[in-house]
């Protein structure tokens, strides 16, 4: 009854109905549209670095071939060295260090000049000629031939047994060449206060 009275009226002109809403198919288009654009967006963002990686990590040996002659280094045995060499660069402290090794951690510890820091310490604590870059002291200073540390003051750096045996603990070294020793010195400075513990700390 209500709606035949309610479309009377209509007819007559007396009611309105309110106008239409748009289409939600558009709107649903649109939204299709902004889910497709961020899930390529994410979708870059995850594996962008992964692309990255595998492309840096094949640039360096990009100019091997991939079967070598005898003799010679194939990509594969490159890339094997390559990412051994990243994993070395990722350690605090590697194993058998080279002295670039040790030169660039200690440097990025102490700032730039700890490595030229740490060979004036040494030329003033156990010998050398002073000015001299190429002297860095004596690193037999108290080591025996195995490598075994003896005495109070120890190393091409003088350091005091103690302090010696808590920068050995911290890096894994014991010593045995003089960019070990440096490193144990610069892992030592909780300690020693930075140089400040030796008294050639103002060399």
């Amino acid at each position: 009854m209500v709606r035949q009275e309610t479309e009377r009226r209509r007819k007559a002109g007396g009611l309105r109905y309110p106008p239409a809403l748009p289409s939600p198919v558009p709107r649903q288009r649109c939204h299709r549209f902004r889910r497709a654009v961020a899930l390529t967006v994410g979708a870059a963002l995850v594996f962008a670095p992964a692309v990255a990686a595998e492309t840096a990590a094949a640039k360096p040996c990009g100019k091997h071939p991939a079967k070598a002659a005898p003799g010679k280094v194939d990509r594969a045995a490159c890339l094997k060295a390559y990412k051994r060499q990243r994993a070395r660069a990722r350690l605090a402290w590697p194993p058998r260090p080279t002295e670039a090794e040790i030169r660039a951690r200690v440097n990025r510890i102490g700032g730039k000049g700890t490595w030229a820091k740490a060979a004036r310490v040494a030329n003033c604590e156990t010998g050398g000629t002073r000015g001299s870059s190429r002297n860095r002291g004596n690193a037999r200073w108290y080591i025996t031939a195995n490598g075994t540390p003896t005495g109070s003051y120890i190393g091409a750096l003088g350091m005091y047994a103690r302090t010696f045996a808590y920068g050995a603990r911290r890096t894994g070294y014991r010593g045995r060449t003089y960019q070990e020793q440096v490193a144990i010195a610069v892992a030592a400075w909780p300690i020693t206060r930075g140089w400040s513990g030796w008294g050639c700390g103002g060399a």
